[in-house]
């Protein structure tokens, strides 16, 4: 049967029991894997072309890492991604190292996700596609940028 055909619960819950078991398995703090973007309009798609292979990241790691080593090959390849949604993270890696969002920003995500990986062990990623992303006129990342927006990047940074 073709997932187009099954409930998205149905295709949700198969996802969250294949990376659940792929967590345990490697015994991992964080797994990655990869999205893909679906434009609410072709301008969209044309004014943000990043989206279209943005959220893809063709690493085959043989092992797990180090999260300052999956953060490094990330940087040098140019795909290091900020999105908590195209992860599973271990509950102990972030209650051990007290990582939470910081609220009431824009852009919260880098913080933490950095935080993330600063502090954990065992780091996989699988380019299996799990996430879709709706990129969508109004969003934080296609809006027009404010002082809201540097306000967040600067609270990260600090």
């Amino acid at each position: 049967m073709q997932a187009s055909n099954l409930s998205p619960f149905v295709v949700w819950l198969a996802a969250a029991k294949y990376l659940i078991a792929a967590a345990d398995e490697k015994k991992l703090d964080i797994l990655y894997f990869d999205g893909e973007s679906v434009f609410e309009t072709p301008e969209l798609r044309e004014k943000h072309p990043y989206y279209i292979h943005g959220y893809e990241y063709e690493l085959d790691l043989p092992a797990p890492v180090t999260g300052i080593a999956f953060f490094c090959t990330a940087k040098e390849d140019k795909k290091y991604r900020v999105s908590p949604c195209m992860a599973f993270f271990r509950r102990q890696l972030l209650l051990k190292n007290s990582i939470r969002f910081i609220d009431g920003i824009l852009h919260e995500d880098n913080a933490f996700n950095f935080a993330c990986l600063m502090s954990a062990e065992r780091v996989w990623h699988t380019a299996e596609k799990f996430y879709f992303r709706l990129v969508r006129t109004g969003s934080v990342m296609t809006s027009t940028k404010s002082f809201f927006h540097v306000y967040g990047y600067l609270t990260c940074l600090q």
